[in-house]
Formats: structure tokens, sequence, C-alpha cells
């Protein structure tokens, strides 16, 4: 085996040492006499160079096709990842865009009086407590809010805010529907007036209007503006049942109120003018001292031995005003008028 492989290696050996004479004798060779030879001789290898060239083009061109198209594959998928991102950054873009229009229409459905007055707020949570109507909002005491504090939805009453739950950045609102829930209330239609209270669900109960009151389903029900909190000709709700057959002095009048807790997303809370406008409230009362001060002096000049007066400071829950505002507003004048 290893004598015929060495004969082989002989054999190649001298065929291409001919070979190179050869072409080394067509070379020095002039053309004109060697020609036709010179093609044959330099045949197989011209056809050697056009098929590596080829071969070499070949590879050359698949090998582009194949980077080129994982090129263009990759370059696709990075277009993918940025159509998402781009629809994500629309999408997000298309929810603060709605959100910044609910907001607005709580500006828009309320009076333009009350525009420096108004705190937008979102509702972040609901009662778990399927006897309580009451709602979780992002706003708090640091932007203004105070017990009591009426609450609206698109321009109608949907709560008030309480003071459990009252915090720097949030606060917990009492719905229209809870059974703790009171509000002065009179019909649109006949002027009558009442005291609506939550049922517990999404229906309210308007108390104390007599027998013969004039109530029927359809009646627009609004504020009254008689309870200190709420103002006057806010939309609350319509009448869907009013009946006399209830053997009470009063009688029985349900109130579907503006909304269901489910809808609700933004609202606005009116805070009182005691926050925005302290030098009013301070003028007024200042007025009402002065007022007062000359009646007393003229029972003191009658002899009297001492006076006695009574107003209302708080509800049966807790007080009207915070104690910051009693000692602003109330106590000056309180000691005023005590030691005259």
């Amino acid at each position: 085996m290893k004598l015929f492989a060495l004969k082989r290696k002989s054999f190649f050996r001298r065929i291409f040492l001919a070979y190179l004479a050869l072409s080394l004798a067509l070379l020095v060779t002039p053309p004109s006499w060697t020609g036709p030879l010179r093609h044959i001789v330099l045949l197989p290898i011209s056809l050697f160079q056009r098929g590596t060239l080829w071969g070499v083009d070949s590879v050359e061109r698949v090998a582009r096709n194949l980077f080129g198209g994982w090129r263009q594959s990759s370059e696709l998928e990075q277009l993918r990842n940025r159509v998402k991102e781009l629809e994500t950054k629309l999408q997000e873009q298309t929810e603060l865009r709605l959100a910044a229009e609910r907001q607005l229409q709580q500006y828009t459905t309320l009076p333009s009086a009350w525009r420096d007055r108004l705190v937008p707020a979102r509702v972040t949570g609901f009662s778990a407590s399927p006897l309580r109507r009451k709602a979780t909002l992002n706003q708090g005491s640091a932007a203004g809010i105070r017990r009591n504090s009426p609450v609206f939805w698109n321009g109608a009453v949907i709560g008030r805010v309480e003071s459990y739950g009252l915090g720097p950045r949030s606060c917990s609102m009492v719905l229209i529907g809870d059974r703790e829930f009171r509000i002065s209330v009179r019909s649109k239609r006949t002027r009558v007036k009442g005291v609506l209270t939550g049922l517990g669900g999404d229906l309210c109960l308007v108390k104390y209007i007599a027998q013969d009151g004039d109530v029927k389903p359809g009646d627009v029900f609004v504020t009254a503006g008689l309870d200190g909190i709420f103002p006057p000709d806010r939309f609350v709700g319509i009448c869907t049942s009013s009946s006399n057959e209830t053997g009470e002095l009063h009688r029985w009048i349900e109130i579907r109120p503006a909304c269901t807790p489910s809808r609700i997303e933004n609202v606005a809370i009116l805070l009182p003018p005691a926050a925005t406008e302290p030098e009013l409230v301070d003028r007024f009362f200042q007025a009402t001292t002065e007022g007062m001060l000359p009646t007393l002096q003229a029972q003191i000049d009658m002899g009297v031995d001492g006076i006695l007066g009574a107003t209302d400071w708080c509800f049966k829950s807790g007080p009207i005003m915070s104690p910051q505002m009693l000692r602003r507003f109330i106590l000056p004048h309180a000691t005023a008028t005590s030691s005259w």
C-alpha cells in the first residue's frame, strides 16, 4: 500500500512538472508560433479559474442571502417591538386623555363660581361590606379636604367626606345610598322638602314629607340647602315610588340616586369657604360680633344677671369644623362676646 501511494504521488508530480515546464515554454515562446497550442494547454487552467470564481461567487451570494435574511428578520423583530412600544404609549396617552376629559367634565357640570373651591379626585376603592356604601378617594387634608366636604359626580351629589379615614393624601367618602347618609332635599316640581337617607343599597328614602305632600314617581329631587353642607339646587335623584298607604304620618318615598357606585371614577370635592376664602369668613364673624355687642350691652344696661346663648357646634358624630378652624374663626369672637 505504501509503495502504491508513493507511485501515485510520483506520477502526479511528474505530470505537474511536465505541465509546468510546458507552460513556461509557452510563456517564453512568441505568441504567433504557439497561439492554438497555448489555448489548448491553458484551457484546463481557464476552466479551473472560472469554476473557482463561480464557486466563490455562489458561496458569497448564498452567504449574502443568508446574512441579509437574518439581518432583515432582526430588523423586522426590532420594528415589531417598536410598534408594540408605540401602541402601549398610545394606549397610555389615550387613558390619560380620557381621564382628563372625565375630570374636565366634573368642572363643566358645576357652577363656574366654584372653580377655585373644587378639588379633583379619583376613586381608588370601595367598601367591601354589602351593608355600607363607602369609597376611598386619592385626595386628603393636604389638598384642603375637610370633614363633610360635598362630593359631586357630573354635577350631581353622590356623597360627602367623613372624618374617619381622612388623611393627608386620601379620604373616605360616604355615598348617598349609605344608611348613615343624610341630606335635606326638595321636589323640583312642587318644592316640598324632606330629608333623604340611604337604605343601604341602590335606593334612598325621603322622610318627613306629609301624607298630603304632592310627590309622584318621576319627580326630580334636588338639594334644599338647609343642612349647611350641600349647596342648594344640585341634582340628587329621581323618585321611583311614592305611597301614602303606610299608616304613618309621612309618605314612603323612594329615590334612585344619580348614579351607582360602579360607574364612579372621577369626582369633584367642594371645599368649604373657610378653606379657600378665610378672609371672607373672618369678615363675616367680625360683622356678626360687632352686631351682637350692642345687643349684649343693652341687656347689661337693663340689669340682667347673665346672658345664656346657644348654637350648634357639631353633629352627633363630630364637630362641624376642624379644631384648627374652630380656633381660627370661633374662639376669638366667642371670647370677645363672653368677656364683654
